[in-house]
């Protein structure tokens, strides 16, 4: 995510660098290294997802560590009934435990697994809304460039010395 984020303030220094067009509020970008920057989001917005990712692969861990600990509790509990008369009810008890334990786990996973998903999409949308927003403002730096060069040639058509040449 710092990657995006080192590329955002270097495109934002871009624009704030970029000369400026007069008697407006738009700015002149070299649509060169625009595009660069654009690009190397594109390549670093998987590192945001594989962020989400790594978190739900912790998730995943959790779960058979949790798994791993409740087949011991019940293992445990196996090999004590064995040894006791009152097998049954300590199997039922240690079932128990392991079923809430399960289950506890179960809802730590889905919470987590809802924030990793929450954590990704919200990383995407706001990545998605500074692209969008950089994007409008280098189309209109670009359009207001392009009326400019198209006011400039009309001018120069109406120079009788440039209509000599052509």
């Amino acid at each position: 995510m710092t990657e995006i984020l080192t590329i955002i303030d270097e495109f934002e220094n871009l624009i704030q660098n970029s000369r400026r067009v007069p008697m407006s509020s738009s700015v002149r970008v070299d649509q060169k290294q625009a595009m660069a920057l654009i690009d190397r989001m594109r390549i670093s917005v998987p590192s945001s997802v594989k962020e989400g990712e790594r978190m739900m692969q912790d998730r995943d861990q959790i779960l058979a560590e949790a798994r791993s600990q409740a087949e011991g509790i019940l293992q445990d509990a196996e090999e004590e009934a064995a040894g006791m008369v009152a097998e049954e009810e300590i199997m039922n008890r240690a079932r128990i435990e392991v079923d809430s334990l399960l289950a506890a786990t179960r809802e730590e996973v889905v919470r987590m697994r809802a924030d990793a998903e929450k954590y990704q999409f919200d990383q995407l949308e706001d990545l998605s809304n500074t692209v969008s927003g950089l994007l409008n403002e280098v189309h209109r730096g670009m359009s207001e460039l392009q009326f400019r060069m198209g006011e400039h040639e009309a001018e120069l058509a109406e120079e009788p010395e440039y209509r000599e040449l052509v």
